[in-house]
């Protein structure tokens, strides 16, 4: 509705389509994570905003603001629409007071209704808390975050020694905050876990922080090449043909949040590894592509035969990878196959495939003993597979806690299925299995392995370890064992 009420009738399906077949809203809103909800959460609340900024009333004013408050409700991101709101009011209305108001196209919003719309989205907020700590002084928290407490911590120091308040004994101390305890809290404790940072992963590259392009790179990749296209084709169609465009205001409304977002997400380089983060951007931007629909109104062939061959290619690149959609990555990039050369984590394996190598396991009853490691918080207990232990470290690889002893470093005959993840961790324990070629995979996060006896010692020679002898195999049975116990 968004969409058709901005561009049109073929806008709108080209919107559905973008919405329907895209990997990333496919994958993730198959996850119990909360980031599909809130893209779509997201297109609602702008839509109910639009409605109120071009026809003012209070019931308008009502429901724009209870939309805002389930917005911080779905992800903590969309907290960021408290400030985002009043901004667009500000570009809506800026213009109307600079002209005379029998000129002016559109009525006014007034900020008295603006005012109930952000005191009813504060108010749903609460509510979804049960209003638990709402109001409390500044000056009674307790964070963890150096943002907040103004201490500094060592680099190396894995949890924080330090909390504190910066704002304590100022007078910000005695201010209430309009938000609950814990929702304040939570935002201090995502403060910190970037301010720490991780390890991420970047084309090829290991790195202790994050990129502030990462997640142009990661759309680059992951959104498929028929979306691309039209994202070309709307840049070329409102650059050159303005009739392609809607009013500034309505596009600025799509604009705002969706840059907003994108910029938020982009700005935390403590780390960088979930494509979800940037999810909630991903509808705007697709309403915006959305006036490429406006070529069939306006009879222009060309431009509409290539928004139907964008389309197809869309949906057949999509529907071609599912519903191993996590996996996605487009044609240019090489595929999900090629996935690992790129990005990493949730990119590729979010312990999506544990239920694919199960029906693999039980249609293989050959394959056993397998060794197995994984990425993913679902037990193998879920399943029918019984793990022989953690595959054998490789020589230039760090020991996996309660893992197998050294003495059986480097590869070994047997089965083995490993995470892609883990093949490409950053500990390079399991980086030899990339001189293997698999004997099958369970969809694109989890490769399965046969290895002989003579392909394990052609690579332990690449490697400078010891051949195995012609009984390696019944060492390698005791060794499994030894791993099970």
């Amino acid at each position: 509705r968004l969409s058709r009420d901005i561009y049109g009738d073929a806008a709108a399906l080209v919107f559905l389509t973008l919405w329907c077949f895209s990997p990333l809203l496919l994958g993730w809103g198959a996850t119990i994570c909360p980031d599909a909800v809130a893209a779509a959460l997201g297109l609602v609340a702008v839509y109910s905003l639009r409605q109120w900024l071009r026809a003012p009333n209070w019931a308008g004013a009502a429901v724009a603001g209870l939309c805002l408050g389930l917005l911080p409700l779905a992800k903590t991101t969309w907290v960021i629409a408290f400030g985002i709101w009043p901004l667009i009011w500000c570009l809506w209305t800026a213009p109307s007071y600079l002209t005379k108001a029998d000129k002016c196209p559109l009525p006014r919003p007034p900020f008295r209704q603006l005012s109930l719309v952000l005191f009813l989205g504060l108010y749903t907020l609460n509510m979804g808390y049960f209003f638990d700590g709402t109001c409390r002084p500044l000056g009674q928290y307790v964070f963890i975050s150096q943002s907040l407490h103004g201490e500094k911590v060592a680099e190396d120091q894995q949890r924080p020694a330090v909390t504190g308040n910066r704002f304590a004994g100022t007078w910000l101390a005695g201010i209430p905050v309009p938000l609950p305890a814990e929702f304040v809290q939570g935002i201090d404790t995502q403060r910190y876990d970037f301010e720490r940072g991780r390890p991420s992963y970047l084309r090829g590259t290991w790195a202790d922080h994050g990129w502030w392009y990462y997640y142009v790179y990661l759309l680059g990749v992951k959104m498929p090449l028929g979306t691309w296209c039209l994202v070309l084709l709307a840049v070329l169609a409102t650059v050159v043909h303005r009739r392609y465009n809607a009013p500034w205001r309505d596009e600025m409304v799509l604009l705002v949040p969706l840059l907003a977002i994108f910029i938020l997400v982009s700005s935390q380089t403590g780390f960088s590894e979930h494509p979800r983060y940037v999810l909630p951007a991903l509808p705007l931007l697709f309403v915006w592509i959305s006036k490429v629909g406006r070529a069939f109104a306006f009879r222009h062939r060309f431009v509409a035969a290539l928004t139907k061959l964008a389309l197809v290619w869309l949906i057949t690149s999509s529907l071609w990878i599912y519903p191993h959609s996590l996996s996605y990555f487009h044609e240019l990039a090489g595929g999900p196959k090629s996935g690992p050369r790129h990005l990493l984590g949730s990119n590729v394996d979010f312990g999506q495939e544990l239920f694919s190598l199960d029906e693999w396991y039980q249609q293989h009853p050959e394959a056993r003993p397998m060794r197995i490691t994984r990425t993913g918080l679902c037990p193998l207990e879920l399943t029918k597979i019984e793990s022989a232990g953690w595959p054998p470290v490789g020589p230039d690889g760090s020991l996996p806690p309660n893992g197998p002893s050294r003495a059986g470093l480097g590869p070994q005959p047997g089965w083995y299925a490993l995470s892609v993840n883990e093949i490409y961790d950053q500990s390079r324990r399991w980086r030899y299995f990339l001189e293997f070629e698999p004997a099958a995979t369970a969809g694109y996060a989890i490769y399965i392995y046969h290895v002989t006896l003579d392909e394990a010692n052609r690579v332990r020679r690449k490697l400078g370890l010891p051949e195995l002898p012609e009984d390696g195999q019944q060492q390698t049975e005791d060794g499994a064992a030894r791993g099970r116990t």
